[in-house]
């Protein structure tokens, strides 16, 4: 569920309708169906071939997703949203699609109410992939088309409510989650005091629970979000992976290791500093 561009099943029973409606186009392979950067607000349906996703990075036109199923809607997120094109659609190979106007598709939509309610799950879907991917980006340097496509499609989603667990102290460390919204609490149980000390808040663009994974060892710590948090996660392949591919990414991890002790002996008192030190927040 991690792709940026998924397959929207749900369009598929409303596909025959679609080619009803809206205008067929045909598009030779390397064709480009949709501009970033663009102001319209038309939507397409994908019937055959398939579509690939690129987005600018700086100098970097980087693909990021592709769109392989009938049926998959594309250029949504503008029609629900308004604003311009925020990435290049081109043929993979050679593709039909359909073509409805923003007003033939509330249209459609109106029709078929579970399938706008889908789509609109979707659009905020795609956003915070979108989100993640810049992260990535900037964070990490994480631009090369052959280590960001295959990344973001391993990538699955996690949504916290306020005062919900990520996961607790002890354990399994199975996964490493990006922060692409909210802020989290990293805390540790104290035997002696029998009380949880804080060692420290997460926040946009950090990294959650690598400690963990590079160690081969229990969570050390309980991570909680403080508000409502939106997180993209690495299974432990994944990320050991990434690490090994890209050592850039290592280099990151250690620096905002770093930034958290530092954070920690502002505002902790120097025994929590002590714990924090020797297992770092995992």
């Amino acid at each position: 569920m991690g792709c940026y561009v998924r397959a929207v099943r749900e369009a598929a029973q409303i596909l025959e309708e679609v080619r009803r409606r809206g205008r067929r186009s045909r598009l030779p392979a390397s064709d480009v169906l949709i501009e970033e950067g663009d102001l319209d607000n038309a939507v397409y349906i994908l019937s055959e071939g398939s579509l690939s996703i690129t987005r600018r990075y700086g100098e970097d036109e980087v693909t990021i997703g592709r769109i392989a199923e009938p049926g998959s809607v594309v250029g949504e997120m503008v029609s629900f949203g308004g604003g311009r094109r925020s990435a290049t659609v081109t043929a993979e190979t050679e593709s039909i699609v359909y073509e409805l106007s923003h007003a033939e598709f509330e249209s459609l939509l109106l029709d078929h109410p579970d399938v706008a309610g889908h789509l609109a799950a979707l659009a905020v879907q795609r956003a915070e992939e979108a989100e993640l991917a810049e992260l990535l980006r900037d964070h990490f340097g994480l631009a090369h088309e052959e280590t960001f496509g295959p990344l973001m499609n391993q990538v699955s989603w996690r949504r916290l409510g306020q005062g919900e667990v990520l996961f607790e102290e002890g354990d399994v460390a199975d996964a490493a989650y990006f922060v692409v919204r909210g802020r989290l609490l990293a805390s540790r149980f104290d035997p002696d005091q029998r009380v949880e000390l804080p060692l420290g808040e997460l926040g946009r663009g950090e990294v959650v629970g690598e400690t963990g994974l590079l160690r081969g060892a229990p969570r050390s710590a309980t991570v909680t979000a403080l508000r409502d948090s939106v997180l993209g996660a690495l299974s432990e392949g994944a990320f050991l992976d990434l690490v090994e591919r890209r050592p850039r990414v290592m280099l990151q991890v250690a620096l905002n290791a770093l930034d958290r002790l530092e954070g920690a002996g502002r505002s902790a008192p120097s025994t929590v500093l002590a714990v924090a030190v020797a297992d770092g927040l995992s």
